[in-house]
């Protein structure tokens, strides 16, 4: 998935979204194990410990990537720390997976999850982005 994301043509804005929408995506996917990983996070068993901290690792360190490229893109201002903002927009992806039938009870827009979510998500990077006279 990260491939593909890497070899998009577009901003890094647009990757992240993409990335952010892949992953609600497998969520989703009952051919995928993302269940399991979200079962052993809560409430861990011991056994996939290594595995779900290199998964974690992994889509964390992506995100970063691609908020330093939207950094370098001059989309975004820079950050004290980008695993930071990272660690946010990955958080709201889950959020919303995990908390998807609530969501949808308190969602008076109507919007669909994934509308939804980059509404949340769009709103919290708005603070970060660069508007087009600060973009040099």
């Amino acid at each position: 998935m990260q491939a593909e994301i890497t070899q998009q043509k577009g901003t890094a804005l647009a990757k992240l979204s993409d990335y952010l929408t892949a992953i609600k995506k497998r969520h989703l996917d009952t051919n995928h194990h993302v269940s399991l990983l979200y079962r052993e996070m809560l409430t861990s068993t011991g056994l996939c410990d290594e595995y779900i901290e290199e998964q974690l690792k992994n889509i964390h360190n992506f995100t970063v990537k691609l908020l330093d490229d939207a950094i370098a893109e001059k989309a975004i201002k820079p950050l004290a720390e980008p695993a930071y903002a990272a660690f946010i927009v990955e958080s709201i992806t889950v959020l919303i997976f995990l908390a998807r039938k609530q969501i949808s009870i308190l969602n008076t827009k109507e919007q669909n999850e994934e509308k939804l979510m980059h509404s949340i998500i769009d709103s919290y990077l708005a603070n970060i982005m660069l508007t087009k006279g600060e973009n040099k």
